[in-house]
């Protein structure tokens, strides 16, 4: 089976840049084929700094998508996350703006495999915000009753409930990651890390009103980007699979 990663680009260069270079040093990211869905901004040069950083990926396999026009935040994203699975029956997920510690595609090849028959599990997250403070935890997970779009993996027999390409609309101004938690995700959990695998960036978007809002919700305490834990990233891709 292929392994996807689907990520998508707007109009911030200076985040694209830092996720993508974070990607590149995930532990076993040559084995994985990428497909990046890009909306053309309005300004031309950012535009063109978009594309130039997209034409310049050679650390994976890499599928591009130039839309000729806005598609917006839902439908590009939808786009992407079905365009990575014409190639496997899980994809992970991640914005221009999440970064991705460096074990964090170990971690998603440990937890799509273990949880893909368990139909209570709708989605994985790599993103906890809470403080991991004692070393023993960086291999625990738990489960809870919440989708996090923020570096996400994805079944296809769970995707196929948004339906197809033709209902999107039906999200209408609702973003995308609210209304699979409200509508598609129903009862079912999502599994995390005790320890973050990533990290969102996006102190400026449309949906981070300001610092303040950021470091309520957004802020991630500790996780495996962080020094600390960094170096140790090759052992614990090991110790994932031997689970």
């Amino acid at each position: 089976m292929n392994k996807i990663v689907a990520m998508t680009a707007y109009m911030r260069p200076h985040y694209l840049k830092q996720t993508l270079d974070a990607l590149s040093s995930c532990v076993g990211i040559n084995n994985y084929h990428l497909v990046i869905s890009v909306d053309p901004a309005q300004d031309p040069v950012i535009r063109e700094s978009i594309r130039d950083i997209v034409l310049r990926i050679g650390f994976c396999k890499c599928t591009r998508l130039f839309n000729q026009r806005k598609m917006g935040l839902n439908i590009n994203t939808l786009t992407a996350i079905a365009e990575g699975f014409r190639f496997s029956d899980f994809v992970v997920y991640v914005e221009e703006d999440v970064l991705l510690g460096p074990d964090a595609l170990a971690y998603f090849d440990y937890c799509g495999n273990k949880f893909q028959a368990d139909k209570s599990v709708f989605s994985i997250t790599a993103v906890f915000n809470k403080r991991c403070i004692q070393d023993e935890e960086y291999l625990k997970i738990d489960r809870q009753k919440w989708f996090t779009p923020w570096g996400v993996g994805l079944w296809l027999d769970r995707w196929h409930e948004i339906g197809p390409k033709e209902s999107w609309g039906k999200i209408g101004k609702m973003s995308w990651d609210a209304y699979v938690n409200r509508n598609i995700r129903r009862d079912r959990h999502e599994i995390y890390p005790l320890l973050s695998r990533g990290k969102n960036i996006g102190v400026i978007g449309e949906h981070t009103p300001s610092q303040e809002f950021y470091n309520k919700y957004f802020l991630i305490q500790s996780w495996s980007g962080n020094d600390r834990w960094r170096n140790d990233a090759a052992k614990r891709s090991i110790e994932w699979g031997a689970l």
